[in-house]
Protein backbone atom coordinates (compact mmCIF):
# COMPACT_ATOMS: atom_id res chain seq x y z
CA UNK A 1 0.00 0.00 0.00
CA UNK A 2 1.42 3.37 -1.02
CA UNK A 3 1.57 6.16 1.52
CA UNK A 4 -0.56 9.24 0.90
CA UNK A 5 1.29 12.21 -0.57
CA UNK A 6 1.23 14.69 2.30
CA UNK A 7 3.85 17.39 2.19
CA UNK A 8 5.02 20.46 4.03
CA UNK A 9 4.00 23.38 1.83
CA UNK A 10 7.03 25.30 3.08
CA UNK A 11 9.39 22.80 1.44
CA UNK A 12 11.52 24.13 -1.38
CA UNK A 13 11.75 21.54 -4.14
CA UNK A 14 13.58 20.97 -7.40
CA UNK A 15 12.46 18.44 -9.99
CA UNK A 16 14.82 16.65 -12.37
CA UNK A 17 13.16 15.10 -15.45
CA UNK A 18 15.02 12.32 -17.26
CA UNK A 19 12.97 12.89 -20.40
CA UNK A 20 14.14 9.80 -22.25
CA UNK A 21 13.24 7.51 -19.36
CA UNK A 22 9.92 9.32 -18.96
CA UNK A 23 9.10 8.90 -22.64
CA UNK A 24 9.57 5.13 -22.54
CA UNK A 25 7.43 4.93 -19.41
CA UNK A 26 4.68 6.89 -21.17
CA UNK A 27 4.92 4.70 -24.24
CA UNK A 28 4.68 1.60 -22.06
CA UNK A 29 1.47 2.99 -20.52
CA UNK A 30 0.08 4.01 -23.91
CA UNK A 31 -0.31 7.70 -23.05
CA UNK A 32 0.99 11.12 -23.94
CA UNK A 33 2.03 13.46 -21.18
CA UNK A 34 0.76 16.92 -20.37
CA UNK A 35 4.01 18.26 -18.94
CA UNK A 36 2.45 21.30 -17.31
CA UNK A 37 0.00 19.09 -15.40
CA UNK A 38 2.77 16.65 -14.47
CA UNK A 39 4.81 19.53 -13.07
CA UNK A 40 1.83 20.68 -10.97
CA UNK A 41 1.17 17.12 -9.77
CA UNK A 42 4.75 16.59 -8.61
CA UNK A 43 5.01 20.03 -7.01
CA UNK A 44 1.88 19.21 -4.98
CA UNK A 45 1.44 22.68 -3.46
CA UNK A 46 5.06 23.11 -2.42
CA UNK A 47 7.46 25.89 -3.40
CA UNK A 48 9.07 25.01 -6.74
CA UNK A 49 12.63 26.28 -6.80
CA UNK A 50 13.47 24.94 -10.25
CA UNK A 51 12.48 22.24 -12.74
CA UNK A 52 15.10 20.74 -15.04
CA UNK A 53 14.49 18.73 -18.21
CA UNK A 54 17.29 16.65 -19.78
CA UNK A 55 16.83 15.44 -23.33
CA UNK A 56 18.62 14.32 -26.43
CA UNK A 57 17.40 15.81 -29.69
CA UNK A 58 17.87 15.73 -33.43
CA UNK A 59 19.12 19.18 -34.56
CA UNK A 60 17.48 18.66 -37.96
CA UNK A 61 14.01 18.04 -36.52
CA UNK A 62 11.92 21.19 -36.21
CA UNK A 63 9.50 19.55 -33.76
CA UNK A 64 12.40 19.07 -31.35
CA UNK A 65 13.16 22.79 -31.35
CA UNK A 66 9.49 23.68 -30.92
CA UNK A 67 9.14 21.38 -27.93
CA UNK A 68 12.33 22.65 -26.30
CA UNK A 69 11.08 26.22 -26.72
CA UNK A 70 7.73 25.27 -25.17
CA UNK A 71 9.47 23.72 -22.15
CA UNK A 72 11.62 26.80 -21.62
CA UNK A 73 8.56 29.07 -21.71
CA UNK A 74 6.61 26.90 -19.28
CA UNK A 75 8.82 26.67 -16.25
CA UNK A 76 11.56 24.22 -17.26
CA UNK A 77 15.29 24.78 -17.39
CA UNK A 78 16.26 22.62 -20.36
CA UNK A 79 19.58 20.83 -20.79
CA UNK A 80 20.08 19.27 -24.22
CA UNK A 81 22.58 17.19 -26.09
CA UNK A 82 22.53 16.47 -29.81
CA UNK A 83 22.01 12.83 -30.72
CA UNK A 84 25.00 10.91 -32.01
CA UNK A 85 24.19 8.38 -34.69
CA UNK A 86 26.40 5.31 -34.97
CA UNK A 87 27.17 3.05 -37.92
CA UNK A 88 24.63 0.45 -36.81
CA UNK A 89 21.87 3.10 -36.94
CA UNK A 90 21.54 3.49 -33.17
CA UNK A 91 21.48 6.89 -31.47
CA UNK A 92 22.78 8.09 -28.14
CA UNK A 93 22.61 11.22 -25.97
CA UNK A 94 23.38 10.54 -22.31
CA UNK A 95 22.76 13.40 -19.86
CA UNK A 96 23.03 11.48 -16.57
CA UNK A 97 26.13 13.45 -15.56
CA UNK A 98 24.42 16.78 -16.20
CA UNK A 99 21.47 15.75 -14.04
CA UNK A 100 23.76 14.63 -11.21
CA UNK A 101 25.77 17.85 -11.25
CA UNK A 102 22.67 20.04 -11.20
CA UNK A 103 21.07 18.09 -8.35
CA UNK A 104 24.14 18.30 -6.12
CA UNK A 105 24.69 21.97 -7.02
CA UNK A 106 21.13 22.82 -5.97
CA UNK A 107 21.31 20.79 -2.74
CA UNK A 108 22.11 23.80 -0.50
CA UNK A 109 19.07 25.70 -1.83
CA UNK A 110 16.30 23.09 -1.55
CA UNK A 111 14.71 20.69 0.92
CA UNK A 112 13.44 18.03 -1.50
CA UNK A 113 14.70 16.77 -4.85
CA UNK A 114 12.39 14.78 -7.12
CA UNK A 115 14.10 12.53 -9.66
CA UNK A 116 11.70 11.64 -12.47
CA UNK A 117 13.38 8.49 -13.68
CA UNK A 118 13.56 4.78 -12.99
CA UNK A 119 17.19 4.50 -14.05
CA UNK A 120 19.20 2.44 -11.57
CA UNK A 121 22.32 4.45 -12.43
CA UNK A 122 20.98 7.18 -10.12
CA UNK A 123 21.13 5.05 -6.94
CA UNK A 124 24.52 6.42 -5.87
CA UNK A 125 23.42 9.96 -6.69
CA UNK A 126 20.35 9.59 -4.48
CA UNK A 127 22.50 8.23 -1.66
CA UNK A 128 24.94 11.16 -1.94
CA UNK A 129 22.09 13.69 -1.97
CA UNK A 130 20.53 12.11 1.11
CA UNK A 131 23.88 12.30 2.88
CA UNK A 132 23.91 16.00 2.02
CA UNK A 133 20.62 16.41 3.91
CA UNK A 134 18.08 16.26 1.08
CA UNK A 135 14.91 14.21 1.01
CA UNK A 136 14.67 12.40 -2.30
CA UNK A 137 11.48 11.42 -4.06
CA UNK A 138 11.63 9.16 -7.12
CA UNK A 139 8.79 9.36 -9.66
CA UNK A 140 8.52 6.49 -12.13
CA UNK A 141 6.43 3.48 -13.07
CA UNK A 142 7.20 0.31 -11.10
CA UNK A 143 7.67 -1.68 -14.30
CA UNK A 144 10.30 0.76 -15.57
CA UNK A 145 12.05 1.48 -12.25
CA UNK A 146 15.08 -0.26 -10.78
CA UNK A 147 14.29 -1.94 -7.48
CA UNK A 148 17.36 -0.42 -5.81
CA UNK A 149 16.26 3.07 -6.81
CA UNK A 150 12.75 2.54 -5.48
CA UNK A 151 14.13 1.19 -2.21
CA UNK A 152 16.61 3.97 -1.49
CA UNK A 153 14.19 6.83 -2.19
CA UNK A 154 12.57 8.55 0.80
CA UNK A 155 9.32 8.36 -1.18
CA UNK A 156 8.39 6.57 -4.38
CA UNK A 157 5.72 8.22 -6.55
CA UNK A 158 3.96 5.69 -8.77
CA UNK A 159 3.31 7.50 -12.05
CA UNK A 160 1.22 4.65 -13.38
CA UNK A 161 -1.17 4.72 -10.42
CA UNK A 162 -1.56 8.50 -10.83
CA UNK A 163 -1.71 8.63 -14.62
CA UNK A 164 -5.06 10.47 -14.62
CA UNK A 165 -3.34 13.45 -13.00
CA UNK A 166 -1.18 14.27 -16.02
CA UNK A 167 -2.13 12.21 -19.10
CA UNK A 168 -3.34 14.15 -22.11
CA UNK A 169 -7.01 13.63 -22.84
CA UNK A 170 -6.67 13.61 -26.64
CA UNK A 171 -5.91 9.89 -26.81
CA UNK A 172 -8.26 6.97 -26.17
CA UNK A 173 -7.55 4.89 -23.07
CA UNK A 174 -5.21 1.97 -23.50
CA UNK A 175 -6.85 -1.43 -23.70
CA UNK A 176 -6.20 -3.66 -20.73
CA UNK A 177 -4.10 -6.73 -21.35
CA UNK A 178 -5.92 -10.06 -21.27
CA UNK A 179 -3.95 -13.28 -20.95
CA UNK A 180 -4.82 -15.69 -23.78
CA UNK A 181 -7.00 -18.60 -22.71
CA UNK A 182 -5.02 -21.61 -21.62
CA UNK A 183 -1.77 -19.70 -21.04
CA UNK A 184 -0.35 -20.19 -17.55
CA UNK A 185 2.23 -17.66 -16.28
CA UNK A 186 5.61 -19.05 -15.35
CA UNK A 187 6.25 -19.61 -11.65
CA UNK A 188 8.46 -17.02 -9.96
CA UNK A 189 11.07 -17.98 -7.41
CA UNK A 190 10.72 -15.78 -4.30
CA UNK A 191 13.89 -13.83 -3.36
CA UNK A 192 15.92 -14.92 -0.36
CA UNK A 193 17.95 -12.91 2.14
CA UNK A 194 18.09 -9.15 2.70
CA UNK A 195 15.44 -6.95 4.26
CA UNK A 196 11.75 -7.68 4.05
CA UNK A 197 9.84 -5.56 1.49
CA UNK A 198 9.51 -1.93 2.56
CA UNK A 199 6.16 -0.16 2.07
CA UNK A 200 6.14 2.49 -0.63
CA UNK A 201 6.57 5.99 0.69
CA UNK A 202 8.40 5.07 3.90
CA UNK A 203 11.92 6.28 4.58
CA UNK A 204 14.65 3.83 3.68
CA UNK A 205 16.71 5.02 6.64
CA UNK A 206 13.90 4.61 9.11
CA UNK A 207 13.17 1.20 7.64
CA UNK A 208 16.74 -0.01 7.99
CA UNK A 209 17.12 1.31 11.46
CA UNK A 210 13.77 0.07 12.65
CA UNK A 211 -0.88 15.78 -31.49
CA UNK A 212 0.94 14.66 -34.78
CA UNK A 213 4.37 13.30 -34.26
CA UNK A 214 5.53 12.24 -30.86
CA UNK A 215 9.21 12.22 -31.49
CA UNK A 216 12.30 13.58 -33.23
CA UNK A 217 12.99 10.09 -34.57
CA UNK A 218 10.98 7.04 -35.49
CA UNK A 219 10.78 3.73 -33.72
CA UNK A 220 13.23 2.42 -36.31
CA UNK A 221 15.89 4.58 -34.69
CA UNK A 222 15.53 2.76 -31.40
CA UNK A 223 17.39 -0.43 -30.64
CA UNK A 224 15.85 -2.47 -27.80
CA UNK A 225 18.23 -2.82 -24.90
CA UNK A 226 18.87 -5.82 -22.74
CA UNK A 227 17.20 -5.75 -19.34
CA UNK A 228 18.86 -6.62 -16.09
CA UNK A 229 17.10 -8.31 -13.23
CA UNK A 230 16.03 -4.96 -11.81
CA UNK A 231 13.63 -4.55 -14.69
CA UNK A 232 15.19 -1.45 -16.31
CA UNK A 233 16.82 -1.01 -19.69
CA UNK A 234 20.60 -0.84 -19.50
CA UNK A 235 21.18 0.07 -23.11
CA UNK A 236 22.19 3.73 -23.09
CA UNK A 237 21.74 3.92 -26.83
CA UNK A 238 17.99 4.46 -26.23
CA UNK A 239 18.62 7.84 -24.57
CA UNK A 240 16.88 9.76 -27.37
CA UNK A 241 13.60 11.43 -26.50
CA UNK A 242 10.74 11.28 -28.99
CA UNK A 243 8.91 14.52 -28.42
CA UNK A 244 5.23 15.52 -28.38
CA UNK A 245 3.85 18.48 -30.28
CA UNK A 246 4.56 21.86 -28.72
CA UNK A 247 1.87 23.46 -26.63
CA UNK A 248 0.62 20.30 -24.92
Amino acid sequence: MRASRRHDEADRIAIFFDMSNLYFAARDMGIRIDYARLLDFLTSGRRLHRAYAYLGYNPEDESSHSFITWLKRNGFRVKTKALRRFEDGSTKANLDMELAIDLLTQAPHIDVAIVVSGDGDFVNLVDAAQNAGLRIEVAATPRQAATDLMDIADQFIDLEANVAQYARADLPPRQAYTRPEGVVPAARTPPTGGFAPRPYGSSVRGYQSAGNSFGPHTDDDERPGNRDDSGTADDEEREALPLPPAGK
